[in-house]
């Protein structure tokens, strides 16, 4: 009541304004008004708009309103100016109707046309303006509102190089019930659904205690945990029900520990996220990229936000759209790698490494891609699959560093498989050809049936070089370049770096990209020759390092590249693992928008070196160290080399590997891998060959 006498004053007093104000509206027309109103909307000039309605406008808004009405849609569109463009106008006797197009500039959302009409009626010798809010846009009522709305765009998903999902969006299976519908028998229902998922039913009253609105959530799990005996019982339980899509969202890693380092994980903004320019505005839950392939593309992955700003009627209901801007997900990402065989490799390492540790590479020698890089010991990815990461504290405290990315993070001597590169060198450079004999007779120092030892003769070294390979007992024959390899003398490539001399040896490092950044899409360590080159100045060192000694350290990854050369006519190409960035298609299908093409590393060797000395690799594996790496797969052709070497120089820690490309009778690829405990390598790498055999 008091709203409407409000309403009449106002009424009264505006047609009073108005006959005083419109005394010098006389001898306007319908143009002259229409023209003069248009023109003031162009300017946002509102108080000159409304002195021009009649008053039955007047009367259903004051001016106030007026002005809210349009700066509550002009202001949420951010528009900055608007201009017009007349259309016909059609005579209806008491008024004239005007068509218009209006077009609103804004710098945000670009242009906004609304098709729009104006009426001017004359009353008595006035020309007024009849408004309604459809002057403000098109198609709005009086009691319509306007809206934003945002839209969050989907983290990207990972795959493998065969489309198999290995990082998903998904749904927890969520077990819960209404609260206020289990009040008074929360610990019944909580000892009842920790009895059949046998959980700790005090666990089940902190999940339920912790849990926002009405939604109680006791427990979640991943898809495949919950059986159906389980599921009949919970649902058994009154007022418990079951949810798989909507309540407990999650980055689900489907392959539990394989890849886990090198995929990394992502984690739910922060706060301090926030204070950097790239995520200051994201949403809350929106996830952000920690570690391995989740960081290192977070800007690929992360989906962007979409708007829609509409009119919503009194009903709430959804009317016209005024600009829409949709989400995007985020952009996949396709590995080269076959998760399969990362996995079947991940639990051979689980069931037979047990507290050791060690890695497995996988690459294709001639494009660089890697198929597998497992390292053990890994973790179960799905600890960071919830908002809130659960048990992760453990990963960082144990002290087998499940973590760590042994393949590129880690560094080793790479002991004998540095030979295979040592001979290369050797043959390069002319020093040696592969029938070249060690002077046995004048150089060895001291032997017995069991071990050789050897100092350079006239040299004032402390240690020996030792030869324990029986078969290289110098009763045996001579020993060259064939046999060095075959049994991996230390003796025959320590004398052989100190005859190729420390400038050869600094150059051919470079030559194969030591002390080189090894490009990878996640950051690998360098290798090393020495400490300080000066260090190899020393004799001693430098015959050491000819059978990766020394001071010299590799990591698996670019070991295996190196070794790589050996199926790939001595180029070693880059090595990577991102085949290509992916969009979804509306059939679920990846499309490849951004593929990596294969790129050299370093063109180290030629093929006539390089083939040599895989010849004697291919007898290393059917006669020599290697032979224990091929047992059962005679159909293959495979080029080898063993390995074991000292962590460091104080320490009585080992590292055992063994390297190979498969030349025929499977998949053409270099293998890598390690064991700090020697036996384990060669099973490990049998049962690698075996998955790669055609």
């Amino acid at each position: 009541m008091k709203r409407f006498l409000l309403k009449l004053v106002v009424l009264t007093v505006s047609v009073t304004a108005l006959l005083l104000i419109c005394t010098s509206c006389v001898g306007y027309s319908y143009d002259g008004v229409a023209t003069a109103y248009l023109n003031a909307f162009t300017r946002f000039d509102y108080e000159k708009m409304y002195d021009m309605l009649t008053p039955g406008s007047q009367g259903r808004v004051d001016y106030e309103e007026f002005v809210e009405y349009h700066k509550k849609v002009y202001d949420t569109l951010k528009i900055q100016s608007v201009s017009v463009q007349r259309g016909e106008s059609v005579d209806n006797g008491i008024s004239k109707s005007y068509d218009y197009t209006a077009t609103f500039k804004s710098a945000e959302y670009g242009e906004f046309t609304f098709d729009m009409q104006l009426e001017v009626y004359k009353k008595a010798k006035f020309y007024l303006v009849a408004w309604t809010p459809a002057n403000v846009v098109s198609s709005m009522n009086w009691n319509d509102r306007i809206f934003l709305s945002e839209t969050l765009g989907k983290r990207g998903e990972i795959f493998d190089r065969d489309g198999r999902v290995i990082v998903k969006n998904d749904y927890a299976i969520t077990v819960y019930a209404d609260k206020s519908k289990i009040e008074g028998r929360e610990d019944s229902v909580c000892a009842q659904v920790a009895n059949i998922l046998k959980l700790e039913s005090d666990a089940v009253k902190k999940s339920l205690s912790k849990s926002y609105g009405t939604t109680g959530i006791l427990a979640t799990l991943f898809k495949g945990e919950l059986t159906a005996e389980q599921e009949t019982a919970l649902l058994e339980i009154e007022s418990v029900k079951i949810d798989r899509d909507s309540i407990t969202p999650i980055r689900y890693y489907p392959y539990g520990e394989a890849l886990a380092q090198t995929l990394g994980y992502a984690t739910p903004v922060t706060e301090t996220d926030r204070e950097k320019e790239e995520y200051k505005f994201l949403d809350e839950g929106v996830r952000v990229g920690r570690s391995g392939l989740e960081a290192a593309f977070d800007s690929y992955l992360q989906g962007k936000k979409g708007m829609q700003i509409y009119l919503l009627s009194d009903d709430s209901k959804r009317k016209t759209v005024l600009y829409e801007k949709p989400a995007q997900d985020g952009y996949d990402l396709k590995l080269t790698v076959d998760i399969l065989l990362q996995k079947s490799v991940t639990d051979y390492m689980n069931e037979h490494y047990k507290s050791s540790s060690g890695t497995a590479t996988v690459i294709e020698p001639t494009t660089g891609a890697v198929i597998t890089m497992v390292s053990y010991p890994s973790y179960n990815a799905n600890v960071y699959a919830f908002d809130k990461a659960t048990n992760y504290g453990d990963l960082f405290q144990n002290k087998q560093t499940p973590l760590l990315n042994r393949n590129i993070q880690g560094t080793y001597p790479p002991g004998s498989i540095f030979k295979s590169v040592m001979a290369c060198i050797g043959l390069d450079t002319n020093t040696v050809a592969t029938s070249t004999i060690f002077p046995y007779e004048n150089e060895i120092q001291y032997y017995t049936a069991e071990k050789e030892r050897w100092r350079p003769a006239g040299s004032n070294w402390s240690n020996y070089i030792i030869r324990q390979s029986f078969p290289n007992a110098g009763y045996k024959g001579r020993l060259d370049m064939n046999r060095g390899l075959i049994w991996s003398d230390n003796i025959y490539f320590g004398w052989l770096a100190m005859k190729v001399g420390k400038t050869n040896m600094i150059n051919y490092a470079t030559k194969i990209g030591i002390g080189e950044q090894l490009p990878f899409e996640l950051n690998v360590k360098k290798a090393q020759l020495a400490n300080d080159f000066k260090t190899l100045n020393s004799q001693k060192l430098l015959a050491d390092t000819g059978f990766g000694q020394g001071e010299m350290l590799f990591t698996p990854l670019q070991l295996c590249s190196t070794f790589s050369m050996f199926g790939n006519s001595g180029t070693i190409m880059q090595p990577y693992i991102v085949q290509s960035i992916c969009t979804t298609n509306e059939f679920g299908e990846l499309e490849e928008i951004n593929v990596t093409e294969p790129k050299v590393f370093k063109k180290a060797f030629g093929e006539t070196v390089t083939s040599a000395v895989r010849a004697i690799l291919e007898k290393t594996a059917t006669q020599g160290t290697g032979k224990s790496g091929v047992r059962g797969l005679s159909s293959m052709r495979i080029a080898a080399k063993t390995g074991t070497a000292q962590t460091s120089a104080n320490s009585t820690g080992e590292v055992g590997w063994y390297a190979g490309i498969v030349i025929e009778g499977g998949e053409k690829s270099a293998v890598l891998v390690s064991a700090d405990e020697g036996d384990l390598k060669f099973a490990c790498v049998n049962h690698i060959f075996s998955q790669l055999k055609n």
